[in-house]
């Protein structure tokens, strides 16, 4: 890229705002030691905003001006000459940053209010910005909270974990390169229900797991590291569970008739 080229291009007097775009995209693909211009007619009409026909017809406009000159030779892309002649091009250490001749072009185009026809074989980008070569647009995550238990047959648990604490297990598994199967789920649902029984719940349970770093989940790792903190709830689950057993025998002999056993 060209900076006195591209001083150059500002100076010259052109018919309109879109030549103007067009002659600087010509000055910023100059090459100061060759001094050949060689962009293709898709990238100037991608650099500018324009069809391929409106770019040729503006190159042909400037060409009949006497600003540019063009080489043509079959099987290769066209090439230009700027007819600069009030300066001297500058050493080749002298560059224009990248990206600034686009920022100038789309400035004028947007002051101006230009506006262009596009053909049917010209792609749609209007005034945006091209992306550069290897640029690649961002996937979206094809997995949505909403939709973080479609992947497995839940049947085995006594409830559902919450989306925060699934989502926090499946991500220690995956740390620990754990495989998470339907079987692996299954498992761990039946081994969840056996301790629901118990008077433990789904979130606390893998919590825990998670905690402790647990890929396998077993009953007794539960009863055993778990159960001294969880003492008291687990004894008053059992004296619910006498309770109710208590009461539901006092009211099946009151109606068979029979006399309460103390």
């Amino acid at each position: 890229m060209s900076a006195k080229a591209t001083f150059w291009a500002w100076d010259q007097s052109v018919p309109t705002v879109h030549h103007r775009c067009v002659l600087l995209c010509l000055a910023n693909c100059h090459n100061s030691t060759t001094k050949l211009c060689n962009p293709s007619i898709s990238y100037i009409a991608s650099k500018t905003g324009s069809n391929r026909k409106t770019v040729m017809k503006a190159i042909g406009i400037l060409a009949d001006i006497g600003l540019i000159s063009s080489q043509k030779k079959r099987g290769f892309s066209n090439k230009y000459v700027l007819n600069i002649t009030s300066v001297d091009i500058e050493p080749a250490d002298q560059v224009v940053q990248p990206g600034v001749m686009e920022g100038i072009a789309a400035e004028v185009l947007s002051s101006s209010g230009f506006t262009h026809e596009r053909d049917a074989s010209s792609p749609d980008i209007g005034n945006q910005v091209v992306p550069a070569k290897g640029y690649k647009p961002k996937k979206e995550s094809k997995t949505k909270l909403k939709d973080i238990f479609s992947e497995y047959d839940f049947g085995s648990f006594p409830e559902l974990p919450s989306e925060e604490v699934w989502i926090d297990y499946l991500a220690m598994r995956k740390q620990k390169k754990a495989l998470v199967s339907q079987t692996v789920v299954s498992n761990i649902g039946r081994t969840l229900s056996e301790l629901n029984d118990l008077g433990y719940r789904t979130d606390d349970v893998l919590g825990e797991a998670i905690t402790r770093n647990w890929t396998g989940l077993k009953a007794d790792w539960i009863h055993k590291e778990v159960g001294r903190g969880m003492g008291a709830v687990v004894a008053t689950y059992a004296r619910k569970q006498s309770l109710v057993e208590r009461v539901s025998e006092q009211a099946r002999r009151a109606i068979e008739g029979l006399p309460n056993e103390e």
